[in-house]
């Protein structure tokens, strides 16, 4: 029988029992990883794990504050504006079109995203802003006007770095939220401007706009009902490098269903990697 653990001090160790012998081995990541993925995982949720001591075979307990992947019971509904509730909760809103619903909500969705990302992030030192916020940063010099930016939230991290994150809300209907591609093009008019970036028709947006898509996926396909509750949502963030169009060196016009399954979130855990 093999058994897996992390120590407090990250230490890698598996115990393998063989009849009535026990042995407990330190492994390196690789290692450690080769064991998860062949056998089943140990169960890291319980308040205390009973691993057995290398040195003496003695018994002694891991705290599951310890744990660096301890889950985060967000519930959504709660952290987000009392202005975005009252929108999703809305019967009238709740009864347009489902082309109606979207347009209604999308400012609505922005400030979602933003207080999504500021919960899981301010806590490392981020700070997050929607491009039409107040407080928005003066010492940022990027024209807002007319959404000429192309995004809708930043991010300023512990570095000051800049990340500018495009906010989409769309509304599928599959066996899975990831079962079609998802429309990405832009609402601007086909001018001089857009030249290059109008091969489908419609306007593509540019590789310079913005660092990373967060969107919304509401799959209603057996239930209309999610659309009055975001943690029945489904939440990815896509880096611009999955969305190039090497020919016409723009952004796609419709994300790939493989490339939404890859950036799909869990919020349950921690999601600063997707920003390092």
């Amino acid at each position: 029988m093999l058994k897996k653990t992390i120590t407090n001090n990250n230490e890698k160790i598996i115990t393998i029992k063989k009849n009535k012998s026990t042995k407990n081995k330190i492994v390196d990541d690789e290692e450690f990883e080769k064991f998860i993925n062949d056998t089943d995982n140990i169960d890291l949720n319980k308040k205390n794990e009973d691993v057995l001591n290398e040195d003496n075979l003695s018994i002694k307990k891991i705290n599951k504050s310890s744990n660096k992947n301890i889950k985060d019971n967000l519930d959504i509904m709660e952290i987000i504006d009392d202005e975005d509730k009252e929108l999703l909760l809305n019967k009238r809103i709740q009864n347009m079109s489902r082309m109606d619903w979207a347009k209604t909500m999308a400012i609505s969705n922005q400030y979602i995203h933003k207080n999504i990302l500021q919960h899981k992030l301010s806590k490392y030192g981020y700070k997050i802003f929607t491009s039409d916020d107040d407080d928005f940063p003066k010492n940022i010099n990027i024209d807002k006007t007319n959404n000429s930016p192309g995004f809708d939230i930043i991010i300023i991290n512990p570095d000051n770095k800049i990340i500018k994150i495009q906010s989409k809300l769309r509304q599928v209907k599959g066996n899975t939220d990831y079962y079609q591609q998802l429309h990405f093009e832009t609402t601007r008019r086909n001018s001089e401007k857009n030249k290059d970036k109008n091969h489908t028709g419609h306007v593509c947006y540019s590789l310079d706009e913005f660092d990373y898509v967060m969107v919304s996926i509401i799959n209603d396909k057996k239930n209309r009902e999610k659309i009055k509750n975001c943690n029945l949502w489904t939440y990815c963030i896509i880096p611009i490098s999955d969305l190039k169009d090497e020919k016409h060196n723009c952004c796609v016009s419709h994300i790939e269903s493989k490339i939404i399954e890859k950036n799909i979130i869990d919020l349950k855990k921690d999601i600063k990697y997707k920003f390092i």
